[in-house]
């Protein structure tokens, strides 16, 4: 059964260039065409986003970045959130671990 979830996007003359999205888990994703990237549409998104779940749901803000990824930290920081904690994570390849 689909699932309403927020979101949130980016249009130009009608045509979809970012969005962000927040999964049924938590997760916020964005994602920007290449062509439209570096011009802030990402952070249009994001911003809304993160201000709708913070006024309109019970759900706080907050979002993950992998380290080699260089543009999403300077967009979450413009987004008003702070960075806490770096870490490293360990991606499972879905085949079993024993």
């Amino acid at each position: 059964m689909a699932q309403r979830l927020p979101s949130s996007g980016t249009f130009l003359d009608g045509k979809g260039v970012s969005g962000a999205i927040v999964t049924p888990t938590g997760y916020m994703g964005i994602g920007t065409e290449t062509d439209y990237r570096g011009k802030g549409y990402a952070s249009i998104c994001f911003q809304h986003l993160t201000k709708y779940l913070g006024e309109s749901t019970q759900l706080h803000p907050c979002a993950q970045v992998y380290l080699k990824n260089k543009l999403s930290p300077g967009l979450i920081l413009r987004a008003g959130l702070k960075v806490t904690h770096l870490c490293d994570f360990i991606l499972y390849s879905g085949h079993e671990l024993w």
